[in-house]
């Protein structure tokens, strides 16, 4: 019989905890009532246009893409323009 090479060990990998402290970024809270009864000019003045603006009948969808989520805001049609509702 042929000689037979016996495989290796392996060595275990070791682990170490790291203590580095990570700072997060503070998040500023938005209050979503205070958008309530904006009009379009108001809403396009402090947020910016939308990312995405999508208009059906009385109904307006602006659409704002943030890192780590999406906020849409819809506006009805009143008789002097179209309001956050």
């Amino acid at each position: 019989m042929a000689p037979i090479k016996e495989p290796k060990k392996k060595e275990k990998v070791k682990t170490v905890v790291l203590n580095k402290k990570i700072n997060h970024p503070k998040i500023k809270k938005i209050n979503l009532n205070t958008f309530k009864n904006w009009s379009e000019k108001k809403l396009i003045k402090e947020m910016g246009s939308g990312d995405f603006i999508k208009q059906e009948g009385r109904l307006k969808n602006f659409q704002y893409h943030f890192s780590s989520c999406f906020l849409d805001i819809f506006l009805t049609m009143k008789k002097s323009g179209y309001f956050v509702t």
